[in-house]
Formats: structure tokens, C-alpha cells, sequence
């Protein structure tokens, strides 16, 4: 009978991702093969270090898929974050909501619709399982807009949502198709910048927000 080769503990994907920053580490990591990782720890301090090494994978497996939203409810549509086949072991709900909240309270995630009001008929504890993923910060989007905005002398121009998003000019652009959401929040870090300013009108009966920049 073959020996199984000892596994790393949880501190592999410690260091810089303790500190907030995306991990650079590629996917999937040396952990993914260690049983435990996939049940949360009771001891405390063993539990924050693998909720870091969690919070790490996340980030870099979002940014390698540009995925923005993960939803602790639906396991299946991103199961090669969540599970292993090959060691039979798969982060249950619990787990995978207990991550997002430590995304959340590291900074790192927003839960969806925060900023922007629930919607009808949305209970909170359904809206704390749906995480917006900030695996670049809003004031990094922001930046990337706001050279984009200089760069091609739009600076003082008046831009929709959807333009900035979804128009022709931005197509090959990093920020092209960002989720409303987020949007909104990298726009927020200019206006506090008082390099934009927010606002909402409407075209044809149909509501629409839109950006000044300055």
C-alpha cells in the first residue's frame, strides 16, 4: 500500500494575502489536496489562517475567470473552486458562506446589492449569500477608468452607465462589462476624488444613470 505524501498545513497561502492583497499564487493551490481544507477548523486561530488561505483562492481564481459574483447557495456553477474530486472533498454551504462573509469583512467582497438598496422581496439573510468579489478594489477600477477618461481627452465629457460599460469605445478595455454594482462603487472613489459626479435622468420614459467627468 502506497504512502500518501505529507501535506502543507494552513499557513501555505498565508503572507501577503493576510494583508489584504490578491494572491498571485496559481490555481489550484498545493492546499486543495489537504482534506481539511475543505472543513472549517474549530480552533480559532486555525480557522482565521485557513478563511486567509480560502479568501487568497477565491480572489485568484475570480481574476483568472473574471467571475464577479459567487453565490454560497450554488455550488455547481463554480465547482472546481469549491471541490476536489479527486480527494472526494467538496467546502459545504456553511463553509462556503462563512468565506464570503470573511471577504466581506476583510474588505475584499460586498455583498450584492450593497449601496444600492435590496430588492423586492429580498430577505437579508438571502442577500448575505450572494457576494460581489472585489478581486481588484473599486479604487483600482476607478484608476483604470480614469486614464482611460484622460488618455482619450474625454476628460469634462458626460458618459451613461451602459456607454462606459457596454459602448463600442470600451469594448477592449479591462473595466468593459464591469457589473452595475461595482461600477457604481469605482465611480464613487472618483467622485470623492471630485474627479466625477453622479447622476440620474431619464431617456424615452426609461431610467438611466450616468457620470460627468472633471
Amino acid at each position: 500500500m502506497s504512502t500518501a505524501s505529507p501535506q502543507p498545513p494552513f499557513s501555505v497561502l498565508g503572507g501577503s494575502s493576510a494583508s489584504g492583497g490578491t494572491a498571485a499564487a496559481g490555481f489550484p493551490p498545493t492546499l486543495f489536496s489537504f482534506p481539511p481544507f475543505f472543513t472549517l477548523q474549530p480552533n480559532p486561530a486555525t480557522l482565521k489562517t485557513q478563511l486567509t488561505a480560502w479568501s487568497s483562492l477565491v480572489q485568484s481564481y475570480c481574476k483568472s475567470t473574471r467571475t464577479f459574483y459567487l453565490d454560497a447557495d450554488d455550488a455547481a456553477s463554480h465547482g472546481r473552486l469549491w471541490s476536489n474530486p479527486a480527494i472526494g472533498r467538496s467546502l459545504d454551504a456553511q463553509g462556503r458562506a462563512r468565506v464570503l462573509l470573511f471577504l466581506v469583512e476583510q474588505g475584499r467582497a460586498v455583498w450584492e446589492g450593497q449601496g444600492q438598496g435590496q430588492e423586492k422581496g429580498k430577505t437579508q439573510q438571502q442577500a448575505a449569500k450572494r457576494a460581489l468579489i472585489l478581486w481588484r478594489r473599486p479604487d483600482e477600477w476607478g484608476r483604470l477608468i480614469r486614464d482611460w477618461i484622460v488618455a482619450t481627452g474625454q476628460d469634462k465629457s458626460i458618459m451613461t452607465f451602459f456607454e462606459l460599460t457596454e459602448g463600442d469605445l470600451v469594448e477592449d478595455q479591462e473595466f468593459a462589462n464591469l457589473p452595475p454594482q461595482l461600477l457604481r462603487l469605482a465611480l464613487e472613489t472618483l467622485v470623492a476624488k471630485g474627479q466625477a459626479q453622479i447622476f440620474s435622468g431619464s431617456e424615452r420614459g426609461e431610467g438611466m444613470e450616468g457620470v460627468k467627468f472633471s
